[in-house]
């Protein structure tokens, strides 16, 4: 009785030190079974029911020197897979500059167009007297224009619903080639009026 009333008095005496230590050593405890644990699984020497197969020095020097490298096949396959994500990135890539490049040709073909359409209304006002006879002199019906094109093989063609009307409806078809050699066609439609 009395040496149970002094470990008594020594636990209420150690009190809070006391509950620290034990939670500093079980700690402690967890954190290397863990660690053994880890070693253990990472050289394979965990059996199938939760225990640890305590083999010799050599046999876990022996595991741990064959995990060390890759193979000449693993190398190989993750080569070809390299090549592969980097055949489908390119190829993706180079189908987005393509595109890219057309917009920025059909961008410049109307700007052409558009620089057309504009010099028929410079005519137009200063000669207001003879609309339309003074834009279908200079651009005739099914024409070619001359120089408006600065893509590659680009053509503009004007054509004319009715060439004596007012308003005049002026449609411009222009051709040019891509990179690929394919053919595009844009078309512009407007009406103008003497006023």
């Amino acid at each position: 009785m009395a040496d149970r009333k002094a470990t008594q008095a020594r636990s209420a005496h150690s009190g809070p030190v006391g509950a620290r230590d034990r939670q500093a050593l079980v700690r402690m405890v967890a954190r290397d079974l863990l660690y053994y644990w880890h070693i253990c699984y990472t050289i394979g020497t965990v059996n199938s029911c939760g225990g640890f197969a305590m083999g010799d020095k050599t046999q876990v020097r022996a595991s741990v020197g064959q995990n060390a490298g890759m193979t000449l096949l693993e190398i190989m396959i993750g080569v070809i897979i390299f090549m592969v994500v980097l055949g489908a990135t390119a190829q993706a890539l180079i189908s987005f500059y393509v595109a890219q490049h057309a917009q920025h040709q059909r961008l410049a073909v109307a700007e052409n167009a558009k620089s057309i359409l504009s010099e028929m209304r410079h005519v137009r006002d200063t000669n207001p007297d003879a609309f339309p006879e003074a834009i279908t002199e200079r651009w005739p019906d099914d024409a070619i224009v001359d120089g408006a094109g600065t893509e590659t093989n680009e053509t503009v063609r004007v054509a004319y619903t009715d060439p004596a009307a007012n308003p005049l409806e002026i449609t411009l078809v222009s051709t040019w080639n891509d990179l690929q050699g394919r053919t595009l066609t844009l078309t512009i439609s407007t009406l103008m009026t003497d006023r």
